[in-house]
Protein backbone atom coordinates (compact mmCIF):
# COMPACT_ATOMS: atom_id res chain seq x y z
CA UNK A 1 0.00 0.00 0.00
CA UNK A 2 1.33 3.45 -0.86
CA UNK A 3 1.37 6.23 1.69
CA UNK A 4 0.77 8.96 -0.87
CA UNK A 5 0.19 11.60 1.80
CA UNK A 6 3.90 11.40 2.69
CA UNK A 7 4.74 12.55 -0.82
CA UNK A 8 1.91 15.02 -1.49
CA UNK A 9 4.12 18.11 -1.43
CA UNK A 10 6.64 16.60 -3.83
CA UNK A 11 3.96 15.26 -6.16
CA UNK A 12 2.24 18.64 -6.32
CA UNK A 13 5.45 20.59 -6.87
CA UNK A 14 6.68 18.30 -9.65
CA UNK A 15 3.41 17.86 -11.53
CA UNK A 16 3.90 21.05 -13.53
CA UNK A 17 7.11 19.59 -14.99
CA UNK A 18 5.14 16.86 -16.74
CA UNK A 19 4.24 17.16 -20.39
CA UNK A 20 0.60 16.29 -19.79
CA UNK A 21 -2.59 18.09 -20.81
CA UNK A 22 -3.64 20.83 -18.37
CA UNK A 23 -6.90 19.02 -17.51
CA UNK A 24 -5.10 15.82 -16.57
CA UNK A 25 -2.66 17.72 -14.34
CA UNK A 26 -5.58 19.45 -12.61
CA UNK A 27 -7.32 16.11 -12.01
CA UNK A 28 -4.12 14.73 -10.49
CA UNK A 29 -3.76 17.77 -8.21
CA UNK A 30 -7.35 17.29 -7.02
CA UNK A 31 -6.80 13.56 -6.50
CA UNK A 32 -3.69 14.18 -4.38
CA UNK A 33 -5.94 16.45 -2.35
CA UNK A 34 -3.41 18.16 -0.15
CA UNK A 35 -5.03 20.67 2.16
CA UNK A 36 -3.91 22.67 5.15
CA UNK A 37 -5.93 23.32 8.24
CA UNK A 38 -6.11 22.53 11.93
CA UNK A 39 -7.04 19.60 14.11
CA UNK A 40 -8.94 20.49 17.25
CA UNK A 41 -10.80 18.65 20.00
CA UNK A 42 -14.56 18.76 20.48
CA UNK A 43 -16.31 17.89 23.71
CA UNK A 44 -19.66 16.10 23.55
CA UNK A 45 -22.16 18.28 25.42
CA UNK A 46 -23.07 16.85 28.81
CA UNK A 47 -20.53 14.02 28.60
CA UNK A 48 -16.85 13.53 29.37
CA UNK A 49 -16.16 12.46 25.78
CA UNK A 50 -13.92 14.31 23.35
CA UNK A 51 -13.01 13.61 19.75
CA UNK A 52 -10.66 15.20 17.28
CA UNK A 53 -11.93 17.09 14.26
CA UNK A 54 -10.25 18.69 11.23
CA UNK A 55 -11.11 22.04 9.67
CA UNK A 56 -9.54 23.20 6.42
CA UNK A 57 -10.67 26.79 7.08
CA UNK A 58 -9.41 27.54 10.61
CA UNK A 59 -11.05 30.96 10.84
CA UNK A 60 -14.50 29.31 10.76
CA UNK A 61 -13.76 27.13 13.79
CA UNK A 62 -15.79 29.26 16.21
CA UNK A 63 -18.77 29.40 13.84
CA UNK A 64 -19.28 25.62 13.78
CA UNK A 65 -22.50 24.49 15.42
CA UNK A 66 -22.11 20.72 15.16
CA UNK A 67 -19.78 17.94 14.08
CA UNK A 68 -20.71 14.56 12.64
CA UNK A 69 -18.91 11.26 13.07
CA UNK A 70 -19.06 8.22 10.84
CA UNK A 71 -21.39 5.39 11.91
CA UNK A 72 -18.39 3.06 12.22
CA UNK A 73 -16.48 5.46 14.52
CA UNK A 74 -15.40 3.81 17.77
CA UNK A 75 -17.26 6.45 19.84
CA UNK A 76 -20.67 5.57 18.42
CA UNK A 77 -21.17 2.66 20.82
CA UNK A 78 -20.28 4.84 23.82
CA UNK A 79 -22.57 7.65 22.67
CA UNK A 80 -25.55 5.35 22.17
CA UNK A 81 -25.36 3.92 25.71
Amino acid sequence: MLAITKYADRLLSDIDRLDWPKGIKEMQKNWIGRSEGINFKNKVKGMEITFENYNSVPQTYHAETFAAIAPEHSLVYELVK
